[in-house]
């Protein structure tokens, strides 16, 4: 963990490897043990109940793009979903009920969102070693962002 997060939620690996979204101001009490972490915005799911203080705001209703991670407790498998956004012909983006609902499809029982808007951004690795973008950011081109989470599949 390259520094330590106080003022926002986050979404953490243990050295452990379990899984864990956090709340504000508990970086203290868990950093002898993490082994990665990544900073939210707000915490969606914790243990399969939806935090209702997302609900009653603009941000909570209207469609965004939107990139969150969560997963599912009892199998401790991380779920991350990108969804593109404000692009009609392409998408409308998800609110976060939206959000919440398509983890819960998954299996998930605890998420959080991540930044989102011209920020996300889904990009893969070819065979061949070169990089592909795979969806379609809001601003029409890739933005440099501070946060990534890289995904490594083991064959």
């Amino acid at each position: 963990v390259a520094a330590a997060n106080t003022e926002r939620p986050f979404f953490a690996q243990l050295k452990s490897g379990e899984l864990l979204i956090l709340p504000a101001g508990s970086y203290t009490t868990y950093k002898d043990s993490i082994n990665t972490a990544l900073a939210g915005n707000i915490i969606l799911l914790k243990n399969g109940l939806i935090n209702s203080i997302s609900q009653g705001t603009d941000m909570a209703k209207t469609r965004h793009p939107r990139t969150a991670v969560g997963f599912n407790s009892e199998k401790g498998q991380a779920v991350v979903i990108e969804v593109d956004g404000r692009q009609p012909s392409v998408s409308n983006g998800a609110s976060y009920l939206d959000l919440i609902s398509i983890f819960r499809d998954f299996g998930c029982t605890d998420m959080i969102n991540l930044d989102g808007g011209g920020s996300s951004t889904a990009i893969i690795r070819k065979a061949d070693g070169t990089y592909e973008l795979q969806n379609s950011p809001s601003d029409k081109s890739m933005r440099s962002v501070q946060d990534s989470i890289f995904i490594i599949l083991n064959d």
